[in-house]
């Protein structure tokens, strides 16, 4: 799908561009924000606009991220406001992150496990499309062990309770990392679980294409 409006896609934990191949298999066009290497101790709201620097905010635009990248793209969005905010398995407040993942603020024993510990035993997705499990390996494979360590300390330490406007959220369910019943409103997708945006790319795609001809709508009205 082409539109006026450029788009830009933040990826998700242990993910990169590569996460986003069945939106464009489906026709969509849009840039991927490449991660870039944190400091030790950057929160992840200064990390976020950040990576902001790659977005052209001079003009009209259409931000949007899957897990780690969606709640990225919400701290963007509070500064760089978009014309439309897509969440994608993801959550845009840390009220919404669950109570044994936010109980590690208190006992954190994630800081036991090195990025390589997490590379190995991070829960994962099977998916039964054996192209799909063999992109999702290779991006694990290629995940960068330090930037894992960081990400997942930035994430529990992350204190947002600021839900932008325009936003679209797009949750599987049977989302195991982001359980729906924690989630506020937003679109269902039956039967989808963290990295639908993969597996069920033609479904995310569809939604996110109305949403777009709305949008192109009122930008042109």
């Amino acid at each position: 799908m082409n539109t006026d409006l450029p788009i830009y896609l933040t990826p998700g934990l242990g993910a990169d561009y590569r996460v986003f191949t069945g939106l464009k298999d489906q026709g969509l066009q849009f840039k991927v924000l490449e991660f870039v290497d944190p400091d030790p101790k950057e929160p992840l709201v200064e990390y976020a606009l950040r990576l902001a620097q790659q977005i052209d905010t001079s003009k009209p635009f259409v931000l949007g991220g899957m897990s780690l990248g969606g709640m990225m793209a919400t701290e963007i969005a509070k500064v760089h406001p978009p014309e439309k905010l897509f969440l994608i398995s993801s959550v845009p407040t840390s009220g919404e992150i669950p109570f044994y993942l936010r109980a590690s603020r208190y006992i954190p024993v994630h800081r036991l496990f090195k990025g390589t510990h997490i590379k190995k035993y991070f829960p994962r997705s099977k998916p039964k499309d054996e192209q799909i499990l063999a992109l999702l390996r290779a991006q694990r494979e290629d995940a960068d062990p330090f930037f894992l360590e960081w990400a997942i300390r930035a994430v529990l330490n992350w204190r947002n309770r600021e839900i932008p406007p325009e936003m679209v959220r797009i949750h599987g369910t049977r989302d195991i990392l982001f359980p729906g019943v924690l989630c506020g409103p937003r679109i269902k997708i039956s039967k989808g679980k963290h990295v639908m945006v993969l597996v069920q790319a033609e479904e995310v795609y569809q939604l996110i294409a109305e949403e777009l001809k709305m949008v192109h709508q009122n930008f042109i009205s």
